[in-house]
């Protein structure tokens, strides 16, 4: 990631550019070193926004003057200047690593232990399963967790966390803790995180040993209100629960997107065989699904049916998949919220192979790009991640999703393979 901050700045934050930019090996190696983090002073109260709710509308976030504040160095980076080039930040006379206390597998028995990451859904997923089996065997300690405004009501569910706020984090708070635990950079950071799935890998970052047969995320869809929703919508287009298969074509970023014609090979034989298709998104994507299916399934429209515009934010999509027979998407969040509702899953893969996020999930399969394809960017199994389009993408000037690139590995995937692996899921 590259950053803005001054050679100075982040001297004076505790850090230099070599501990916050290099790619460690490995997990130990990169628990070695500080985080990228910062406590910044505000230099007057002001509001900002990093991220948007379902309907692009921007989550407003506000930081006090003189009010020290635990942040990522990437947050300190985008807050530190306003759009006039006026000083919002200074680094605090306090440095993060003089308040910092990692948590590395210690006794939590009457502890409070501070949790942190931004996002997305799926890499808070993945830290789920953990924290749920340290308030099992450390019953009394107290979990508190942070993250980003929009992931609150996700975070809010898991009965097992004992208050969730606002990332970033006032430095008050901060000192509260017994123990902190930070996920920031440390799957972006570490190269153990190409070949090792991320349930392990948060694991093993953790210092603890969580049983093989935990590592899958749990959900409740218990929301009587969103229930009510997600029924009228089946009711009303006559799909019984469990008798149909539920996708998510898009994912955040443009490299794990598949195109419109890579889907079309997957849900064309299913619409063939009789089966009912309910896609999911944002409401601001419902026009985009509309299109999609009006372009490329002219004559099964009475098969395919668009729920994005009732999916008012995450918990609808986990109450609909906890209802369908198969869920069917992309390196996504849907498929971790699949496996924690127990419904069968299947995932399609490009850049990284499928087993680092899914070969935990009891019903869970997937597909990815041919091993021996070696597209020009570098090589098979990439691994790119963050949200610009792939350097290798081929144009397609008629992609539905995003306007963007798709990136070229999708077109390798072995489509009748696909059919097959999900055929058997259908059977299950």
């Amino acid at each position: 990631m590259k950053m803005n901050i001054s050679q100075e700045t982040l001297k004076n934050l505790g850090n230099n550019l070599e501990d916050t930019t290099k790619i460690h090996d490995t997990i130990d190696s990169l628990r070695s070193t500080i985080p990228a983090m910062a406590i910044a002073t505000p230099q007057r109260t002001f509001s900002y926004s990093t991220s948007v709710d379902i309907n692009k509308k921007p989550i407003v976030q506000t930081l006090n003057q003189c009010v020290d504040t635990v942040m990522s160095l990437f947050y300190y980076d985008h807050l530190q200047y306003d759009r006039s080039r006026n000083l919002c930040l200074t680094p605090s006379p306090t440095k993060f690593y003089d308040v910092y206390k990692p948590y590395t597998g210690q006794s939590l028995n009457g502890c409070k232990l501070l949790v942190w990451r931004s996002g997305g859904i799926g890499d808070l997923l993945f830290i789920q399963p953990h924290l749920k089996y340290l308030k099992k065997i450390y019953p009394d300690c107290r979990i508190e967790f942070a993250t980003s405004d929009q992931y609150i009501p996700l975070i809010k569910r898991w009965k097992f966390i004992d208050a969730v706020f606002s990332f970033p984090i006032t430095l008050d708070r901060f000192k509260t803790a017994d123990y902190h635990l930070t996920f920031e950079g440390v799957i972006e950071r570490c190269a153990e995180a190409h070949t090792t799935n991320a349930y392990k890998l948060f694991r093993k970052w953790m210092c603890i040993d969580t049983p093989d047969d935990c590592l899958c995320p749990s959900l409740n869809p218990n929301d009587k209100r969103i229930h009510k929703t997600v029924n009228k919508f089946l009711k009303d287009r006559a799909i019984k629960t469990n008798d149909f298969i539920l996708f998510q074509l898009r994912a955040s970023s443009p490299i794990r997107t598949p195109s419109s014609g890579v889907w079309k090979q997957i849900i064309e034989p299913l619409v063939r065989q009789n089966h009912k298709i309910v896609i999911t998104d944002g409401p601001q994507h419902y026009g985009n699904i509309e299109k999609f299916i009006r372009h490329l399934f002219p004559n099964y429209r009475p098969k395919i049916f668009n729920f994005a515009k009732q999916s008012e934010d995450i918990n609808y999509s986990i109450c609909l998949a906890s209802k369908a027979k198969l869920v069917i998407a992309p390196d996504s969040s849907l498929v971790h919220i699949a496996a924690g509702v127990k419904t069968p899953v299947f995932g399609v893969y490009g850049a990284f192979p499928g087993n680092i996020r899914m070969e935990t999930y009891p019903k869970a399969d997937w597909i990815e790009a041919e091993r021996s394809f070696i597209c020009r960017y570098g090589g098979n199994k990439c691994y790119l991640h963050g949200h610009l389009p792939c350097p290798a993408a081929k144009r397609h000037p008629n992609h539905l999703f995003i306007d963007s690139s798709i990136s070229p590995c999708y077109e390798l995937i072995d489509f009748d393979l696909a059919n097959e692996k999900i055929t058997k899921l259908l059977k299950r």
